[in-house]
């Protein structure tokens, strides 16, 4: 009995095919990887990441047969976007309230809100209007599923020819509302800063410091934004600040771009970086001395950043954890020993500003080159105290 019960109650679930769903999926990549590194903005990437999850959640809700439930997740995913903007505007004490589940996060009143006090998304509305009346417009197609309104939005509507054609329209109905919130989910993203697009400029990228943000692919803004309406982003104001910000910027060559994004040292471009050495941040230029030792060092860890090479390890394990408990584990079983072997290559370390900083090298390094190692050490120690020094005057 139990059994035909359970059968009859759920016998409304059909699976549904929904071939586009991968690429789908790998298109959200984009957003989570567009991270923010705004101070006071940090939590956005926790909400942006959280949409994400909601759109996917709804993928796999459709799949299932939940269509319903999937129609409600992709509203949710577009309603915490907003949430979030609504919530970095207000700051910390709104995040407070957002914890404790207080009232006042009304979708209506967080909209009028950001309208009439938040000068970034306002002035987005305006400048893409055409945009965001089409998001409204997915949004009242998308209700019409949500609230039940039509037999083709009912779980019992299994009626022959008229069923298939309504399954046909659900589907694209829902591939369309996926695409478009996706894409909504992005430009509200960029309300926070304008970095994925920024980037998307290998001019501007060329020029740029070493964000945590990774741009939004060209095919992506294509597919789920639409070129026009970036066009039209590149009016706001917030991106004209960050565009004169960054083009102003000397453009970096290949060598110095390498160390800058990548933290990888190619002694063929060592000419190339000194003559742009100025562009580098004090660990970088720390990089670039201790690497120009000997040939013999492969990589180093610097500020618990791992800094390769274009010298390759002879290592034999599969690499080193960055950490400072790690590295004081290893080199405690020789407190003694400033070098040590480690998986057929060799660990030196050296002290900087009180920190400890830690060269890989294939062979073991002469008198010579430990002396000179020493030497840096002592240079990049006095340099930092210099900087602090001008930091706490600028204080």
């Amino acid at each position: 009995m139990d059994s035909i019960l359970m059968s009859h109650m759920f016998e409304h679930l059909i699976p549904e095919e929904y071939p586009q769903g991968k690429e789908r999926l790998l298109a959200l990549y984009n957003i989570e990887n567009a991270m923010v590194g705004v101070v006071g903005a940090m939590h956005s990437n926790v909400f942006f990441s959280e949409a994400c999850h909601l759109i996917a959640n709804a993928i796999s809700l459709f799949r299932s047969g939940y269509f319903d439930c999937a129609f409600y997740s992709l509203r949710s995913a577009l309603e915490l976007s907003i949430e979030t903007l609504y919530i970095t505007e207000k700051g910390e004490d709104e995040i407070k309230k957002w914890t404790k589940q207080e009232d006042g996060f009304e979708q209506g009143n967080m909209i009028k809100y950001l309208i009439k006090n938040a000068s970034i998304y306002a002035n987005m509305r305006a400048e893409m209007a055409d945009y965001f009346e089409g998001i409204r417009k997915i949004q009242l197609r998308l209700n019409k599923y949500i609230h039940k309104q039509g037999l083709n939005t009912f779980y019992a509507f299994h009626a022959g020819n008229m069923y298939v054609k309504s399954k046909r329209k659900r589907l694209n109905d829902f591939d369309d509302f996926v695409t478009h919130c996706i894409g909504a989910v992005a430009v509200y993203r960029l309300a926070i800063d304008p970095l994925p697009v920024i980037l998307a400029d290998e001019k501007l990228l060329y020029k740029s410091p070493d964000f945590i943000t990774e741009p939004y692919s060209d095919d992506f803004i294509k597919k789920y934004i639409g070129l026009k309406h970036i066009e039209c982003y590149k009016k706001t104001q917030i991106y004209k600040d960050y565009y004169t910000f960054i083009n102003d910027r000397e453009t970096q060559n290949e060598g110095v771009f390498m160390l800058i994004h990548g933290a990888y040292y190619d002694r063929n471009y060592n000419n190339a970086i000194l003559e742009q050495f100025h562009l580098l941040s004090f660990y970088e230029q720390m990089a670039v001395v201790l690497f120009s030792v000997s040939t013999k060092i492969s990589n180093l860890i610097i500020n618990n950043v791992f800094y390769s090479s274009n010298i390759k390890s002879k290592r034999v394990s599969g690499g080193i954890t960055i950490g400072e408990s790690f590295f004081n584990e290893l080199f405690g079983k020789y407190p003694n020993e400033m070098t040590i072997e480690y998986y057929n290559v060799f660990l030196t370390k050296v002290r900087v500003c009180d920190e400890w900083e830690y060269i890989e090298h294939n062979e073991k390094l002469n008198a010579k080159e430990q002396e000179t190692l020493t030497q840096i050490a002592e240079i990049f120690s006095e340099k930092y105290k210099l900087l602090e020094e001008e930091i706490k005057k600028l204080m």
